[in-house]
């Protein structure tokens, strides 16, 4: 067994080296290519955060915008309702009030006359 290893031992310490030496450049050389990609992909992850921010910020702008406008023409209808219905009222007070002074004439007139009836049959 000593000598299977120690005729192989030789390959395996190459390997063990070569691999190693490899396996230390390629890293050397890949871990600014790898630093760029992740940088890249931070800046593609910032870029869709920040559209995505953007949406809800578009989303939200338009949800407001409609809700003034739903409360706008909520706002003139109502107001247009009590302008109608103040409108009515006046006039309903105006009739109450000629007829009040009409009632008022009657009855001035019908007071005149019979004090008039007083007097001619005492």
């Amino acid at each position: 067994m000593a000598e299977f290893l120690q005729q192989y031992l030789g390959i395996f310490l190459t390997a063990l080296i070569t691999g190693g030496v490899g396996g230390f450049f390629g890293w050397f050389y890949e871990r600014k290519r790898k630093k760029v990609e992740v940088d890249n992909l931070e800046a593609e992850g910032s870029k869709a955060k920040a559209d995505y921010s953007k949406s809800i910020i578009d989303l939200y702008q338009e949800a407001l915008t409609d809700l003034k406008n739903q409360y706008e023409a909520r706002y003139l209808f109502l107001k247009n309702e009590y302008d109608l219905k103040f409108e009515n009222q006046n006039l309903k007070i105006e009739k109450l009030t000629k007829d009040q002074e009409m009632w008022r004439n009657k009855y001035t007139a019908l007071k005149k006359e019979f004090d008039a009836y007083k007097r001619k049959h005492p």
